[in-house]
């Protein structure tokens, strides 16, 4: 395995946030690494941050001293490194033996090693606001409503509110099923009637739209993508609907909510966003080659 270095003009144009994801993409690669690359630059469970800054910036850094040519840069490091540490991503090792070990070091936590990048997204590290805008390039559709809500949930995750972020989700997902269940009254008005009965339920809502995926879209899409929306609405849906519930409503008045999980729950709101406004496009596309024909 090869581990990634950056070249000194990549240092100094690199934001903080890049350099973050850039580190913790290292360390992960340095987690998998063999034993002899893993040993060069781990010493008792965690990695010095000289040693960090050393290796992944080679051209940034004195090799006989270890002090760093760019001011500007050190503080991207060490702003990069505090993200990181802020967001439960990482943590420092036995601050105790700070004196004796000759410097900080840091390893991933629990959650840091769980976290993977996915669609190269990175839900603890990246900005909520580009991780919103790389939703909407591949769903240019995207309803406002929906943003926000996504937003939302997104800024309250990474911020350590997991039960605001469960209730913006929820909200998020119960306006996209809205937003299908119109664009499904415009494309098949005989559905208007059996939609208006089951708007003021998301449940019984949710629930028909799964129930008649087949005969909405018989005749304008393939089988496979059927198949999935509908696997989205009585799945993926049902299940943001019910972690709402819970978090409006704890049984026990109680709340844990763990960061994984929510993790998880965000990094699938994408592909579950993606299938449903995908079915709004392409109802939206088949009414109007309906209305030129």
């Amino acid at each position: 395995m090869t581990l990634s270095t950056l070249k000194k003009e990549e240092c100094e144009k690199i934001t903080v946030a890049e350099l973050a994801r850039f580190i913790f993409r290292w360390l992960k690669e340095t987690k998998k690494a063999d034993d002899y690359k893993r040993r060069a630059v781990m010493h008792d469970g965690g990695y010095h941050l000289s040693t960090v800054l050393k290796t992944i910036c080679p051209e940034m850094v004195l090799e006989f001293d270890g002090k760093v040519f760019s001011d500007s840069f050190f503080l991207k490091f060490y702003e990069a490194i505090t993200r990181l540490t802020q967001r439960g991503l990482l943590m420092y090792v036995d601050t105790s033996t700070i004196r004796r070990t000759n410097g900080l070091r840091v390893r991933l936590t629990s959650v840091g090693e769980k976290s993977e990048f996915q669609d190269g997204i990175l839900i603890f590290v990246d900005d909520a606001q580009e991780i919103i805008n790389a939703v909407k390039e591949k769903t240019p559709n995207l309803d406002q409503n929906v943003e926000m809500y996504y937003l939302e949930s997104l800024r309250a995750c990474q911020g350590g509110h997991y039960l605001s972020s469960v209730m913006s989700l929820g909200a998020a997902s119960e306006r996209a099923i809205h937003c299908l269940a119109v664009a499904v009254v415009k494309h098949d008005e005989s559905l208007k009637n059996v939609i208006e009965k089951n708007k003021g339920n998301i449940s019984a809502l949710t629930r028909c739209l799964g129930d008649n995926v087949n005969q909405i879209f018989k005749s304008i899409t393939e089988s496979t993508f059927r198949s999935e929306l509908r696997d989205k609405l009585e799945g993926v849906a049902r299940t943001y609907r019910l972690n709402r519930n819970e978090a409006s409503h704890p049984d026990d008045g109680l709340q844990d909510w763990r960061r994984d999980e929510q993790e998880c729950y965000l990094n699938q709101f994408r592909r579950y966003v993606y299938a449903v406004f995908k079915a709004i496009d392409i109802l939206e596309n088949a009414g109007k080659r309906k209305d030129s024909e």
